[in-house]
């Protein structure tokens, strides 16, 4: 099993290394957790889309599944970078 935390640790301005962390810990249903890197993720990476929606989602699952403000902002950029995302 890869330990993805010390690449974040060892690796704290690569956007790959807490996208992946984010992404794991969504798998997991760390959903708070998720949402911290994948903020750290998109503050990193320059407004990416993707990374952007990915955010959002994290942030609803973290808040019971309700669209909070930061929620629906990452969506809005997201949606502004790509209008094809349809997460």
């Amino acid at each position: 099993m890869i330990c993805i935390t010390p690449a974040a640790a060892r690796e704290p301005n690569s956007v790959d290394a807490w996208l992946a962390l984010g992404r794991h810990n969504l798998a997991i249903e760390r959903h708070r957790t998720a949402a911290r890197a994948l903020g750290r993720a998109y503050l990193l990476s320059a407004g990416r889309a993707d990374i952007a929606s990915l955010y959002g989602e994290a942030i609803v699952r973290a808040s019971d599944n309700r669209v909070t403000g930061p929620a629906r902002t990452a969506f809005e950029r997201a949606v502004e970078r790509n209008p094809a995302d349809t997460r």
